[in-house]
């Protein structure tokens, strides 16, 4: 790194010579030597050049150049550009010798670099040409690369230049010179500002921060991580440069190189410290539709907008902001493109600051650096699992107090929020509120089935589906609820339901079983079931037990016993049914169901039409070929009863009568009985 002049000190000379940077001088000199070489190879060197080796400006003319420019293009295979190099190291030669530099400088010679563009780009074309400087580096490339840096033993110095180059959309060299002084906290982001750059020399344009943000989505390229891995690795870091030492900008080319090669072998002589730039300004720019205006990425890479737009277009926050989430690879068509970095609830809790002062001992009394610090600690405790799994085992972090205190870890772990009022999400494009409405809302649809299918389930076992309290106003309120808990639908008051219970029927399934026949018969009425309609059935009932086998075979000339349960509907049958001689009604008490064996043939039926709607969830949203839809699950009710009905036979009556005598036995002896055995 050279010398920068300090004010006290600084001479005239070095004001002069502060007009071209280090950089250029050595670009200059560079092909002011070429000049030489020629004249000398050429034989020219009485005529043009003066006793100590410099050009002679007084001999040598315009028409000399040209002619060096045309025996370069014929002999060597320098590129364009290079060349234009050339002219642009003369025009500086002729400055500092203090010559006035000839008119066609400025007009023949462009002339002149023009032909050559077009011979060179015709030659282009029709051979094979390497193509001149560095390839971008593609984001897939750069995420490989983060993958394989932060594996570096170097204390994270390879690994955080890669990201803050990316990320800052910066020349190494601008990298390089970042000072701790130039870190502010943003709240959601970390700014960094350049007070000079290739194109601000002077350093008179404004100086805005250029926002950083983490992505905690992949912690391999998370600037936040990686500033934290870096200052927890380096403790005794204090004010100044963030890369202390000369050539921090060649350390990081060198280590860039061997990353490369263990990346890439093929194509690693492609890719250099300009490509991360070239790579990141491409993603942002082309990555996305949807992404940054061209303006905040022009403002981001410092590059000349041409004093039209500089006059008229100025950085703002929000615009950067935008294109500091984006370059950080945060998704920027899902809704977590607003994600919010790792970060403590509090930074000032008690916790919080005693791990801040002992990991950073030195930066922690810097207040403008605690924001920051709290940032990249949050970070390493939210990723410490990946960092324990991913880094060698010999990795100095390991060796760090966050690594080596267990409660320490453990009271951090208790400080971290992911989202709280604290810390809002900038740089968010508006449309990103519908993703997450969208996408809250696709969650809620993929969990709808389960939900719908667990609230059906609790219904049917709260309710009893063979004595008619299973209607259609019932399953839909199952349906809200089940929505409503997904956040989905609206309300449903109670007197609307009331309204609808009022003119949809309930289904009511009558059966009776006996343990000669098995199912005798049945019925599904909708509505209630009227006193009339309830004699009608007993009648049936009546008729169907003569008119079966096991009456016709067994017991002819002897008396049908029916017995009725604790329905409303059997308050009058006694008075309602006709009188037969061979026909005696029975009524149960206040029973037990374990003493019932109809209810147990019933709770096999229960069990069958509950599995039979759970695998239909989907038809109690699908009006089919019905008028509407309390029709359509009205007729699903209709087919799940048909459906198991049957599945009442004689074996499944004499086995529960028979599982019923033992509970009888148990009660008349006063013996404890067991639900369900």
């Amino acid at each position: 790194m050279a010398t920068v002049p300090q004010r006290e000190t600084s001479t005239l000379e070095d004001i002069h010579g502060a007009l071209v940077a280090e950089r250029s001088k050595k670009a200059y000199a560079s092909g002011i030597r070429q000049v030489v070489k020629w004249i000398q190879q050429t034989n020219q060197a009485d005529a043009l050049l003066s006793a100590d080796g410099s050009i002679n400006l007084a001999a040598f003319s315009y028409d000399d150049f040209v002619r060096f420019i045309v025996w370069t293009m014929q002999n060597t295979a320098v590129k364009a550009s290079t060349m234009s190099g050339y002219r642009s190291a003369m025009r500086n030669y002729y400055k500092m010798q203090k010559v006035p530099l000839p008119s066609q400088f400025d007009g023949d010679l462009k002339d002149v670099f023009q032909g050559i563009r077009r011979i060179t780009a015709t030659s282009e074309q029709t051979t094979s040409v390497k193509d001149s400087g560095k390839r971008p580096l593609g984001y897939g490339a750069y995420d490989a690369l983060c993958r394989t840096t932060i594996l570096a033993m170097d204390a994270g110095f390879l690994h955080l230049f890669l990201v803050l180059s990316w990320n800052l959309m910066a020349r190494s060299k601008s990298t390089e010179t970042i000072q701790l002084g130039h870190l502010s906290y943003e709240e959601d982001a970390v700014g960094i500002t350049f007070f000079k750059s290739k194109t601000d020399q002077d350093g008179s344009k404004r100086r805005d921060p250029r926002h950083i943000y983490a992505n905690p989505l992949q912690p391999h390229t998370c600037a936040f991580l990686a500033l934290g891995l870096y200052l927890a690795c380096n403790p005794m870091l204090a004010a100044g440069a963030l890369f202390p030492g000369s050539s921090q900008r060649t350390r990081f080319g060198k280590g860039l190189k061997l990353a490369l090669i263990e990346d890439n072998p093929v194509g690693s002589s492609e890719i250099g410290t300009h490509s991360i730039r070239k790579g990141a300004a491409t993603f942002v720019s082309s990555g996305s539709t949807g992404g940054p205006s061209l303006v905040s990425i022009c403002l981001r890479c410092g590059w000349s907008l041409g004093s039209v737009f500089e006059r008229y277009m100025h950085y703002e926050r929000a615009g950067d902001q935008f294109v500091g989430r984006v370059v950080a690879g945060l998704p920027l068509n899902q809704a977590n493109f607003a994600v919010l970095p790792p970060h403590f609830v509090d930074n000032n809790s008690d916790a919080v600051v005693a791990a801040l002062d002992v990991t950073f001992p030195t930066l922690s009394k810097v207040a403008s650096m605690r924001g920051i610090l709290a940032h990249g600690m949050a970070s390493l405790v939210r990723h410490f699992d990946y960092v324990v799994d991913t880094l060698p085992a010999k990795h100095i972090v390991f060796g760090t107090p966050i690594f080596r205190q267990p409660l320490m870890l453990e009271a951090l772990k208790a400080e971290l929020a992911t989202t709280n009022q604290r810390l809002q999400p900038s740089g968010i494009p508006s449309y990103i509120e519908v993703y997450r409405l969208l996408e809250h809302q696709g969650s809620s649809i993929d969990a709808m089935p389960r939900s719908i299918v667990d609230q059906m389930r609790g219904m049917l076992d709260e309710r009893d589906v063979t004595h008619g309290t299973i209607t259609s106003v019932l399953i839909k309120q199952t349906i809200v609820d089940a929505l409503q808990v997904l956040g989905v639908g609206r309300h449903l008051d109670e007197p609307a339901l009331r309204r609808e219970d009022e003119q949809g029927p309930n289904l009511q399934v009558q059966c009776a079983v006996s343990a000669e026949v098995g199912l005798v018969c049945h019925r599904l009425e909708r509505g209630s079931i009227k006193m009339d309609k309830n004699a009608q059935f007993v009648e049936e009932v009546y008729r169907a037990a003569k008119a079966s086998e096991a009456y016709t075979a067994s017991f002819v000339g002897k008396k049908v016993v029916i017995v009725l349960d604790n329905a409303p509907a059997h308050s009058q049958t006694e008075q309602r049914v006709a009188s037969h001689d061979d026909l005696v009604l029975l009524r149960l008490g206040p029973y037990y169901p374990m003493l019932n064996p109809i209810e147990s043939c019933f709770s096999v039926l229960k069990a069958k039409i509950k599995g039979y709607l759970e695998e239909r969830t989907n038809l109690l949203f699908d009006r089919r070929d019905f008028n509407s839809y309390l029709e359509s699950r009205m007729r699903l009710l209709e087919e799940a009863a048909t459906e198991f009905l049957p599945r009442i036979t004689q074996y499944l009556v004499i086995r529960e009568a028979m599982f019923c005598q033992r509970n009888i036995e148990k009660a008349l002896n006063l013996e404890n009985m067991q639900y369900g055995k």
